[in-house]
């Protein structure tokens, strides 16, 4: 018993930083909580973001790729030596002419995906803006997670030094 008055200012220090310890402690745990989730919500619009990018470049190389099957057909029609190929009835020339058509459909939409105003890339250029913005709040929040073990640590030495000095 004296000896445990005898370190008994050493003992209510403890205590002291111990109850600081379990403060920043908990302080820590809601930021933690807070930080997973941004990150998880973070993880998940950049997980969106890169399918619709992915959705972007395949559409765009998919309409590449019809496109120039279509000029093709249309460079066919113009070097048939045919005298009239806008009014031939041949299946080759028609479905020259249908190609011809559809080129001109796809160009405005072609040109929107090389422009960048296609639906597909402003949803994909906001849902890329969204992560950057949950990525800097998580930032903001300053978590360290060496810091939050170093206080759980802290915590458990402290512990038994608080709870004598409780007993005293």
């Amino acid at each position: 018993l004296e000896a445990l008055l005898a370190n008994r200012p050493a003992l209510e220090q403890a205590a002291a930083e111990y109850e600081k310890a379990i403060s920043d402690l908990e302080t820590m745990e809601a930021v933690a909580e807070q930080w997973l989730v941004l990150d998880n919500k973070a993880r998940e619009v950049q997980l969106a973001y890169q399918k619709a990018a992915q959705e972007v470049k395949t559409r765009r190389q998919a309409l590449e790729t019809e496109m120039a099957n279509l000029e093709r057909k249309v460079a066919m029609m113009a070097d048939s030596g045919c005298l009239d190929p806008e009014r031939a009835t041949c299946r080759f020339l028609a479905d020259a002419q249908e190609a011809k058509v559809r080129l001109v459909q796809l160009a405005p939409v072609y040109e929107a995906l090389k422009n960048g105003t296609a639906p597909e890339i402003v949803e994909a250029s906001r849902l890329q803006k969204e992560y950057l913005e949950l990525e800097a709040k998580r930032d903001a929040l300053g978590y360290d997670p060496q810091k939050r073990q170093q206080l759980k640590d802290l915590a458990a030495a402290l512990r038994p030094k608080a709870e004598q000095a409780t007993k005293l």
